[in-house]
């Protein structure tokens, strides 16, 4: 049984709008009983995800999603499980629902390109830089047709910015660290920028 449009448009703004007022414990219980008197609507269950994924349970979110990735999920589902995976650390999943995203874009240049952009994102966690700007160069190609995946390419850009100073930095180490003034300066950096300590100890080698 599918909701009637209006009705389901009204859950829908309501989750919507609780959530803009900081009421994210309300938005979700709305969409969880519109889930349950409308338990096919993948619409719902993809904006409850969302949400959950918003407030920064990644892992609940995907598995709030799970039910919707049956035999034939639509793109929209995939690109949130996509994003809910790759915030949980799970890349190898992550990679996936975005290629298949990908294949399900069905010439949607925002879809694709969101998919592109995901795809590029798991590549750069995995520190695959050739296989990220390879993926953003393809979505760049289709940021002309929509200013959302403009934006979304212009925040990947910052990412792989970061990503090859950040790298460099730790080239820079290798070769000072024998010089303990040196090693000091650039641990300090790359802390600064957001790595752990066992993130620099696994770049070192």
């Amino acid at each position: 049984m599918t909701a009637p449009l209006p009705e389901l448009e009204t859950r829908l703004g309501l989750a919507a709008r609780l959530h803009r007022l900081g009421l994210p414990q309300l938005a979700e219980q709305t969409l969880r009983r519109a889930a349950e008197a409308y338990p096919q609507s993948t619409r719902i269950v993809r904006r409850l995800a969302a949400l959950v994924l918003q407030e920064g349970d990644a892992e609940r979110a995907a598995s709030i999603l799970a039910p919707a990735l049956g035999s034939d999920p639509d793109p929209s589902s995939l690109l949130v499980a996509g994003e809910s995976t790759l915030a949980a650390g799970r890349l190898e999943e992550a990679g996936r629902h975005f290629d298949d995203a990908l294949a399900q874009a069905d010439g949607d240049p925002d879809m694709a390109g969101r998919a592109l952009v995901g795809a590029a994102r798991v590549a750069v966690r995995r520190e695959e830089p050739a296989e990220a700007l390879r993926r953003a160069k393809e979505a760049a190609r289709l940021a002309p047709l929509s200013p959302n995946l403009a934006r979304a390419i212009g925040d990947l850009g910052g990412q792989l910015r970061a990503w090859s100073r950040l790298k460099d930095a730790v080239e820079e180490l290798r070769r000072e660290r024998s010089d303990e003034a040196a090693v000091h300066y650039l641990l300090a950096r790359l802390l600064a920028a957001g790595w752990t300590e066992e993130d620099i100890r696994a770049a070192l080698g």
